[in-house]
């Protein structure tokens, strides 16, 4: 797997398929657009209840535009593909 972004904030742009979404040390809300131009979307939470969590996303448009923002708590991101 590579590494699509390790920072919050960060726009990330996998290729169609899953990618995973990792969190640790707070939650983070997973955000997408369909390009530069339109308003981000909300995909849903990472919440971090202990340790690490992670999940697998499903991109399924070509070029669509992901982005972590802060939740709770002061997490670090990371999404591989």
């Amino acid at each position: 797997m590579a590494t699509l972004t390790t920072s919050l904030d960060t726009d990330f742009t996998p290729a169609v398929g899953t990618f995973s979404a990792h969190v640790t040390g707070g939650s983070v809300m997973l955000m997408r657009r369909p390009d530069g131009s339109a308003p981000w979307a909300s995909c849903g939470s990472i919440p971090m209840p202990s340790g690490e969590s992670s999940v697998d996303v499903d991109c399924i448009v070509s070029g669509m535009i992901y982005r972590a923002v802060k939740a709770s708590g002061a997490p670090s991101f990371r999404a591989d593909q």
